[in-house]
């Protein structure tokens, strides 16, 4: 708990400028946030707060016009900080109050601790923190740790709600996340995708019942997901008639409360070019409810650099690309359809045997995840349903979009040989590393090219980590 501070005294370096009193509070939803309000009578100039753990000022918050309020986000949960208020003015004197000090609360006791393993500090992306979101037993978290494990942003979903993962804003200064209700929850709206400010501004919430699994913010600030829904009595190939799970790509204008608005700009069963067929024995294992599970699209991104979305489904074991405001269908990687040939000279099976993605350069992969894809190339958590053994890995490819090729260029596989059948996650970090979040091991890691794990946290059994993300500063800055 933030205990509140008045701040009475200025130094005045020149001129009559003034600062004070200082009042500091915990934000009342994030309690790693802590909002600083003073008076000030000075020329109009800059201000920013230096501030850090107790007696140190060898932090700062972005240099902002002069005003009577600055937020301190990404404390260290259960940690004391000193801070003083600077402010420029128009005529360069530099005015800072009395140093304040400020308690922020122990990490929530549902919260688990992360352990941590490996640590080699010279050879890790430096700076920055670890975005993730934790799937307990009723409960679930969106959260980010620093390199010692520490909690230094969380904030706990609504009773009853599920988080599947998270992603960054458009603008890299917050979240944005599917939430789903387990259960009724009268006529409050509580699914939807929820976007969170990191330093506490109001969240929105993006209301629609049939959002699952992904969801983000487009650079103009729409918010894209994806949806499901079921169609009874579909003829699919062979002649065989089933109730049909569909998915489907929309677009909504963030704060949207009623979600017949929203916009669906790519629909697989109307709009995907050939007839649905029986995937794999998973067609008959519907994860979400709602028919037979053809496409199970579990993961939606935009490529700014070629301004496409991408649509990564399950089953399909294939990534759709997609024009972001038509919704057309641009070209499509991996799968029985897929456009693209493996360089290395693997293929995938064809028609019944579509599934099978073996074969001796281990290029192609199964049921996996997507989080990070780039102009020519992408990293993938391959899950490995389908492979023998059994085993999940992170694989990065090389990739030509014009021409149509593909080339594994790195792989590393589960440390302990576990198959991971849930989420799972990774992302190439600017360093060249790669940061890997192993879901039901509800541990992360980052890894060198050359395999090396060189730092490792880890949550008790029970703690799933979901997506993950490096961040490079909670102000705005993020990679």
């Amino acid at each position: 708990m933030v205990r509140p501070l008045l701040v009475a005294c200025c130094l005045a370096l020149g001129g009559c400028a003034e600062i004070g009193p200082v009042e500091a509070e915990a934000d009342a939803r994030l309690p790693n946030v802590v909002h600083l309000t003073w008076s000030l009578l000075a020329p109009a100039g800059e201000h920013w707060v230096e501030y850090g753990l107790s007696g140190a000022f060898d932090q700062e918050t972005p240099r902002a016009p002069t005003s009577n309020t600055a937020s301190l986000v990404g404390l260290k949960s259960g940690r004391d900080y000193s801070f003083r208020v600077v402010v420029e003015t128009a005529s360069g004197d530099r005015v800072v109050s009395e140093p304040g000090e400020v308690q922020v609360a122990a990490p929530a006791p549902e919260l688990p601790t992360f352990t941590i393993g490996e640590d080699d500090e010279g050879a890790q992306q430096p700076g920055g923190v670890v975005l993730t979101s934790l799937l307990q037993d009723g409960d679930a978290w969106v959260v980010v740790i620093d390199r010692d494990g520490d909690y230094v942003w969380a904030v706990q979903a609504d009773e009853a709600i599920n988080i599947p993962g998270v992603r960054l804003d458009g603008a890299g200064t917050g979240v944005v996340y599917t939430q789903n209700a387990r259960k009724g929850s009268g006529n409050e709206a509580v699914s939807g995708i929820v976007h969170q400010p990191f330093d506490g501004r109001p969240r929105t919430l993006t209301a629609t019942e049939d959002a699952h699994h992904d969801a983000l913010q487009l650079p103009d600030g729409r918010i894209g997901f994806l949806r499901e829904y079921s169609e009874p009595d579909v003829e699919i190939e062979g002649g065989e008639t089933v109730d049909l799970g569909v998915d489907a790509v929309a677009l909504a204008e963030e704060g949207l409360l009623d979600a017949r608005a929203a916009e669906t700009i790519f629909d697989f069963k109307a709009h995907y070019p050939e007839e649905p067929w029986r995937v794999c024995q998973h067609f008959d294992d519907p994860a979400m409810g709602g028919g037979s599970d053809w496409v199970h699209a579990n993961s939606l991104l935009y490529e700014p650099d070629s301004d496409v979305l991408l649509v990564n489904s399950r089953n399909f074991d294939a990534m759709l690309a997609l024009d972001p405001d038509s919704g057309a269908p641009l070209w499509q990687l991996g799968g029985r359809y897929g456009d693209f040939t493996d360089e290395d000279g693997d293929t995938i099976g064809t028609g019944e045997d579509a599934w099978q993605v073996e074969g001796p350069n281990r290029t192609w992969w199964s049921h996996g995840h997507l989080s990070h894809f780039w102009s020519d190339g992408f990293v993938i958590f391959d899950n490995g349903y389908h492979h023998d053994p059994t085993v999940s890995r992170v694989v990065e490819y090389a990739v030509d979009v014009p021409g149509r090729t593909l080339r594994k260029v790195w792989e590393f596989e589960s440390e302990t040989a576990e198959f991971d059948p849930l989420l799972g996650d990774v992302r190439k970090l600017e360093n060249g590393n790669y940061l890997v979040s192993w879901t039901l091991q509800g541990m992360l890691t980052e890894i060198t090219p050359e395999g090396v794990v060189v730092w490792r946290a880890s949550a008790a059994i029970g703690n799933a980590t979901t997506r993950v993300r490096w961040v490079s500063d909670l102000y705005g800055s993020a990679e």
